[in-house]
């Protein structure tokens, strides 16, 4: 019966995750599909590219609405209903929300990397955990100019830590680290174009215009 319940959780935020925010803000606002542009992928990044901030703060919102409401709701049913803890709990739907995310059932399973979703399920399961990993994703990114890799440190950081401090919950950390192995397998490209030395630079501030103009 409880493997049953955490069945049911898991499937319910898959389909909860499947909403994905760049394919539904785009359509909606541009009458496009994200995906037709750019670099073809339905995330946070390549909305903001191909459509600006707005829309990509928007995006944002939806993804991390979603995940909040499948953690949420899941952990809280996991925790009461199985020998499981709302962590655990949590992480499990974060992880089934982000694989909806990533292959979304309404829109033939392409979408978004699922790197917001699994930040969100991380603030679900242990906001400070969260304030650590959103620090180094912020200096990474800002120093390297690299949303890809910063994003990739973040993942790394935050599957650490629930190993270093949730040690005694076996299933969460476990949980954690397929989160994180989920991010590493859908940003596999980025990483190719990393190590090529090739992938795309985004740049935040003004003062980097300059360099902007000079990388295009």
């Amino acid at each position: 019966m409880q493997w049953l319940i955490s069945i049911i959780c898991a499937v319910v935020a898959y389909l909860l995750g499947s909403l994905n925010g760049g394919i539904m803000v785009t359509q909606l606002l541009n009458n496009a599909d994200i995906r037709e542009s750019g670099s073809g992928n339905a995330g946070f990044t390549n909305v903001k590219r191909v459509y600006g901030t707005k829309c990509a703060a928007l995006v944002c919102v939806v993804d991390v609405v979603k995940t909040i409401i499948a953690c949420g709701v899941g952990g809280f049913v996991i925790s009461h209903f199985t020998e499981n803890s709302y962590m655990a709990g949590a992480l499990l739907c974060g992880l089934f929300a982000q694989l909806g995310h990533i292959f979304p059932i309404y829109y033939g399973f392409k979408g978004g990397k699922g790197f917001i979703c699994g930040m969100t399920t991380v603030f679900m399961a242990d906001p400070l955990i969260l304030l650590v990993a959103f620090a180094v994703l912020t200096v990474v990114t800002l120093i390297s100019k690299y949303v890809s890799l910063g994003s990739l440190s973040a993942t790394l950081s935050y599957a650490i830590m629930f190993v270093v401090f949730h040690n005694d919950d076996v299933a969460a950390y476990l949980i954690a680290i397929a989160l994180a192995v989920v991010v590493f397998i859908s940003h596999r490209e980025n990483i190719k174009r990393l190590i090529n030395k090739n992938e795309r630079k985004t740049y935040f501030f003004g003062m980097d215009k300059k360099k902007k103009e000079e990388s295009k």
